[in-house]
């Protein structure tokens, strides 16, 4: 039987995001108001906005901590739209175990994000973006694009264009590079090349 790629072709070469990691570690169940369901090992750990956790088993460390180090991280997280507080999650149990998150936003869509897969480990977003991520390695804080920022991008900025200020997402063990970001509307992927 042919699949629905050969029936209906990427028109504009877009594609939609995928909905199950590798593995089977996480699955995004839903489009719009979805929710993303992370499978945990024994010791392994996600990361969530505040705002995000929908559910956790029992046998889970459920813990609030500063998302970044130091006064000036978590200053720089919270400028990135971002609280400076992130809800960590971690298997202190001996089985699988499984946490539920969901977009902290009305008419969120969860896109999965593969930072090794960016130059750098590192992936620019609008503020605010972040919602969750597969490890605690993963860090926001907020950046200045000053090339951007002549007369009349300052000016565009006023009327509607991009944001000199966005949310710089990261990490520096590309192991342990799946995030999760939140956006309304229906989310297309298209590769650049």
């Amino acid at each position: 039987s042919r699949g629905a790629e050969d029936i209906m072709p990427k028109i504009g070469g877009f594609e939609e995001p995928p909905q199950l990691g590798e593995g089977g570690s996480w699955q995004i169940t839903g489009k719009l108001n979805g929710m993303l369901n992370v499978k945990l090992e024994p010791g392994e750990s996600c990361c969530g906005e505040v705002g995000t956790m929908e559910y956790f088993q029992e046998g889970i460390n459920f813990q609030t901590k500063m998302s970044a180090k130091g006064i000036g991280g978590n200053i720089s997280s919270w400028a990135s739209g971002e609280s400076p507080f992130r809800q960590t999650f971690t298997n202190e149990s001996d089985k699988t175990l499984y946490v539920g998150l969901t977009p902290n936003q009305p008419l969120g869509t969860i896109i999965p994000i593969d930072l090794s897969q960016h130059q750098g480990n590192v992936l620019n977003a609008r503020l605010g973006a972040y919602m969750g991520s597969m490890s605690t390695d993963i860090q926001t804080r907020v950046d200045f694009k000053r090339d951007s920022c002549t007369c009349m991008s300052c000016m565009a900025c006023c009327c509607g264009g991009p944001s000199p200020i966005v949310q710089q997402i990261s990490t520096n063990n590309p192991a342990n590079s799946q995030a999760f970001l939140t956006a309304m509307g229906t989310i297309v992927k298209r590769r650049l090349e």
